[in-house]
């Protein structure tokens, strides 16, 4: 083991002093230097013989100048100075102090030579030594050179191959990538410039730009691609040129691909031909899909809803046809269907026409109404409502049809055999959304009762109308011993009179009321009486001429001819 020397320990004491003494300095403030920049200046030798002066912190922007390096010391020789890596010319060395800085003094035994071996991998390029070329066919070279000496040695250009090959220069064995470089020779060396091999990435496109064309090291992942993926040609209108995929590489569908770099490569672009295809509607709120841009020559099938209703629900349109439109006529198949289909070879305009429908309604509070629903644009609805009455209460209220409120639509009468009722069903002419209100009436029954006569009146009636009513008085007449008669109207009517008027604002009951007479009973009585007394009497006398005791006496009063015979008397002639 080398032994420490005052010569190698005295340079870092050194270092040390100035630091203390700078710091002193700045410490008892009679200087104003801390408020200054400095910077190290660090000078050795190589290999560590001595000491040399200019070790120490200076301000920022002054030049040091070093001690003077010996030209020998020991056997060794002076080679030259380095500053900061790089060879400096002079002895001794001047540097400026814009930053931190290391000066070492180089020095070699003399009489002392090293082997040095100078080559290329692969064995392709030239080198340049000293100033002298050596092609590949001279390679590899061999030097004896005194140690301490210094060599200028570069690797020659980049060799090119046919078919897109060429081999470039990378760096040397010892890791150094200077192409040109100066060596100080130390040891035995075996210095090789290795040079990489590269292929030709080739990206091709017959429209657009291709970017990502050049050299790549072999087996380098390299980025391509294409831009803009949608040329649109100014000439044509509704034609374009659409970007379908490379012919190589990682992602051949997307604008932007990669490849790994293994031999000279060709890429190319591909692209697709396409044609602009316009679907309208005679309807703007109907959107029509399918629009959009088709490959040449590809069958488009043209698809549309059989019918669409509008957002406020009492429009439908219905599909009729599809047409063709603008300056490229197009042969469209099956064009009254839904589904239908063309070949894209030019830029189409394909139209959809619609029937037109609107809503109608039919509101009713009672029965069924028949029409409600979709008609299409100025034909006739035909409407109609069953049944015409309905009872609420039995025989008391019901509602009766009356008419339909159609506003002032078109409407007509549609026949139908036996119905009374032609406002039953009618056809209205559909031009517009409509709603039709069925009118109803209520009616209330009016019972008209009694136990003489005869009474009339009794039936349905509108509400709030009048009903009359009638009181006819028996025909037959008043009996033995009572005789009825009429005493006024009772429950819903109060009246007196024979006949009448009620207001119908309900079901009502009216009553006629009768009261006995027996009048009849007091003179039937005397009538009864006094017959009985003269009867007692023709009694008396008819016996007493039956006995003898009698003149003659008087007939009966049943006697009407004189040549009549009495029952008795020809009951006993005939004894």
């Amino acid at each position: 083991m080398r032994k420490i020397s005052m010569l190698m320990i005295l340079p870092l004491f050194l270092i040390c002093w100035s630091l203390q003494n700078e710091a002193h300095a700045t410490h008892d403030g009679t200087s104003n230097d801390h408020f200054k920049t400095k910077y190290s200046l660090n000078v050795l030798t190589e290999p560590n013989l001595f000491y040399i002066e200019g070790t120490g912190l200076y301000d920022d922007g002054i030049y040091v100048t070093t001690g003077k390096a010996p030209e020998e010391w020991n056997g060794y020789k002076f080679v030259g100075w380095k500053i900061d890596g790089q060879w400096y010319l002079y002895n001794p060395a001047t540097i400026l102090m814009d930053r931190n800085h290391r000066a070492i003094a180089h020095y070699v035994l003399e009489g002392k030579t090293h082997n040095v071996t100078i080559d290329t991998v692969p064995r392709v390029g030239s080198v340049l030594v000293d100033g002298v070329l050596y092609l590949p066919t001279e390679l590899p070279l061999e030097f004896k050179w005194d140690e301490g000496s210094t060599h200028t040695i570069s690797a020659g250009d980049a060799v090119s191959e046919a078919g897109g090959t060429r081999y470039v220069f990378d760096k040397w064995t010892d890791l150094s990538r200077d192409k040109s470089r100066t060596i100080t020779i130390d040891n035995d060396m075996n210095i090789r410039a290795v040079f990489k091999t590269q292929h030709y990435l080739k990206i091709i496109s017959e429209y657009g730009t291709a970017q990502g064309s050049g050299w790549y090291d072999e087996g380098q992942t390299a980025s391509f691609s294409i831009s803009p993926a949608e040329v649109i040609d100014e000439r044509i209108e509704g034609h374009r040129y659409l970007f379908a995929g490379w012919s190589d590489g990682d992602y051949l569908t997307l604008p932007e691909n990669s490849i790994t770099v293994e031999k000279p490569t060709t890429i190319k672009a591909n692209w697709s031909e396409q044609y602009l295809l316009t679907l309208t509607s005679l309807i703007p709120e109907i959107a029509v899909p399918g629009s959009g841009w088709y490959d040449k020559g590809k069958q488009v099938a043209l698809v549309s809803v059989e019918e669409y209703q509008s957002s406020s629900a009492d429009t439908k349109y219905v599909f009729d046809r599809w047409v063709s439109r603008g300056n490229n006529p197009v042969l469209i198949t099956n064009p009254q269907s839904e589904s239908a289909s063309l070949i894209m070879d030019n830029a189409y305009n394909v139209g959809v026409e619609w029937k037109k429908s609107y809503y109608l309604e039919i509101i009713t509070p009672y029965g069924k109404a028949t029409g409600t629903g979709y008609y299409q644009e100025d034909t006739f609805a035909n409407i109609s409502i069953t049944p015409t009455e309905l009872e609420i209460q039995n025989d008391k209220i019901r509602v009766v049809f009356d008419e339909f409120d159609v506003g002032d639509a078109v409407t007509r009468i549609e026949p139908d055999v036996g119905n009374e009722q032609n406002n039953q069903k009618i056809g209205v002419l559909v031009d517009r959304p409509m709603s039709i209100v069925a009118k109803w009436k209520t009616q209330y029954y009016l019972d008209v009762n009694s136990v003489q006569g005869q009474a009339s009146g009794a039936d349905w009636y509108d509400r709030g109308s009048m009903a009359r009513i009638d009181l006819r008085a028996p025909y037959t007449p008043a009996g033995l011993w009572a005789r009825y008669t009429f005493d006024g109207w009772s429950g819903d009517y109060n009246g007196e009179s024979l006949n009448g008027n009620v207001v119908m604002n309900k079901p009502k009951t009216v009553k006629a009321e009768w009261k006995e007479d027996y009048s009849p009973a007091v003179m039937n009585s005397s009538i009864i009486a006094g017959v009985g007394a003269a009867g007692m009497l023709v009694y008396k006398r008819t016996k007493r001429n039956a006995n003898g005791n009698g003149n003659g006496g008087f007939l009966p009063w049943f006697h009407h001819t004189k040549n009549q015979e009495l029952p008795h008397q020809s009951s006993t002639k005939s004894n």
